[in-house]
């Protein structure tokens, strides 16, 4: 699953595999620096995201939910790579999904039961609850912290060693403050920057990629089940030679034409 955020400069998105009990692995992160107003930013997303990924186990396996958060200055642009791609047929033979999506406060589920179609966009749009998400995240990240390295489990979420400071330190960048309503109904808690101007993205896009796997799950995807299912699942190869690299941040403003291991060799990951 792949979060996509936007700024006025760029598009940066995350990758996450799931497992069972929802384990994460943050797989990778990607800039990509242009102008969001143009067609050509999103095509190098796009080819970004069709990439086939090579599996641990053998084969290749694709993205199969991403959501773009479709708030900001460039809406109108994320609408218009949402639009046309929002149930679409990978190569070997599955489905997927791009969700236009935007951040609500308050409390509630994550994923709403139904779309907004009446917007200016023309576009089905999810209004997701970050709150309760990044609660959620949070709890997940805290528990991972204690972990001895090799550990995992349900819920548990880790990162290869590629990630450096600068994703740790937008991953936490925000924190959980009370938030008074009214003088009647008490207050709730919202997530806010530590500090103005800080940089949130890697945080922001791994909320959205787990929006996104629950967008999946409402359209009748089962994780446990497929995860169960995976180990005697035919593996899918492509023609060309998928390359491996241990590139798994990157920043350009082009799409790098090797595609990431998903698993890969597994020595080179950590639990933070």
């Amino acid at each position: 699953a792949c979060g996509v955020d936007g700024q006025d400069d760029r598009l940066e998105a995350q990758m996450v595999g799931f497992g069972l009990g929802e384990e994460a692995w943050c797989l990778e992160y990607h800039v990509f620096y242009g102008d969001p107003s143009s067609k050509v930013l999103w095509d190098g997303l796009w080819e970004w995201m069709l990439a086939p990924r090579r599996m641990e186990r053998g084969g290749v396996d694709y993205v199969r939910a991403t959501a773009v958060d479709n708030g900001g200055h460039h809406g109108e642009s994320a609408a218009a790579f949402c639009r046309p791609r929002f149930r679409y047929e990978t190569p070997d033979g599955g489905r997927a999904f791009t969700f236009a999506i935007r951040g609500t406060t308050g409390e509630g589920s994550i994923w709403p039961v139904q779309a907004n179609n009446r917007n200016k966009w023309k576009v089905p749009l999810w209004n997701i609850r970050v709150d309760p998400a990044k609660d959620l995240v949070a709890a997940r990240l805290r528990a991972t912290s204690k972990l001895e390295p090799g550990q995992g489990g349900p819920g548990m979420v880790h990162f290869p060693l590629a990630f450096g400071d600068s994703y740790f330190t937008g991953l936490t960048s925000e924190k959980s403050v009370p938030i008074r309503t009214t003088k009647t109904s008490g207050s709730h808690r919202q997530w806010k920057l530590k500090a103005e101007g800080r940089r949130n993205e890697p945080w922001d896009t791994l909320i959205y990629s787990y929006a996104a796997l629950y967008g999946l799950r409402a359209n009748g995807f089962d994780l446990n089940a497929e995860a169960e299912r995976l180990p005697g699942r035919v593996a899918f190869e492509v023609k060309a030679e998928v390359p491996r690299t241990e590139n798994l941040i990157t920043r350009s403003n082009r799409v790098d034409r090797g595609a990431d291991s998903w698993l890969g060799d597994t020595h080179g990951w950590m639990r933070r």
